[in-house]
């Protein structure tokens, strides 16, 4: 299976074979899909080390719900500056917001400790057009969009 480009002809060549990958790894079958990933890689705790780092310039909220998403959703907040921040459970993908809910890239992100954290610990910091791309998914073959698939189908129709 190929990512497709979409209406909106967002392309996300450079990483899709890493991504589709990661989206087999922890959905199986993309076709049919199972979700009980989420649960198992959530209770690995394995951002616990960039947790760490971020608790050391940011006040943390933990909002996850995984009745609704598929990565550790959180809020930081670092002086007068506040971000949403998805780490997604599927790979090593994240997706940084600002107050707004305006999705940041790893050049607008105005944290440089946010970005350095996440690059630091392997994160790719996905763009709005990336977050946008179609990925064919269950029964059917109906597209997603790659941020359902990596964070949480709320807030999708946002991007």
């Amino acid at each position: 299976m190929d990512i497709r480009v979409d209406q909106k002809g967002n392309d996300m060549a450079p990483i899709a074979a890493e991504v589709l990958r990661d989206l087999r790894d922890a959905y199986g079958d993309l076709g049919a899909p199972d979700f009980n990933f989420v649960q198992k890689r959530h209770d690995r705790c394995r951002d616990a080390t960039v947790m760490a780092n971020l608790s050391e310039f940011f006040e943390i909220v933990n909002s996850t719900d995984l009745n609704d998403d598929v990565a550790l959703t959180l809020f930081l907040k670092q002086g007068r500056e506040s971000y949403g921040l998805r780490l997604s459970l599927v790979g090593r993908y994240a997706a940084v917001s600002d107050e707004q809910g305006r999705i940041m890239d790893a050049t607008t992100i105005g944290s440089k400790s946010l970005a350095a954290i996440l690059v630091a610990q392997n994160y790719r910091i996905l763009t709005r057009a990336e977050l946008r791309t179609n990925v064919p998914f269950g029964a059917g073959g109906g597209g997603r969009s790659l941020y359902e698939l990596l964070f949480s189908d709320d807030e999708a129709d946002l991007l």
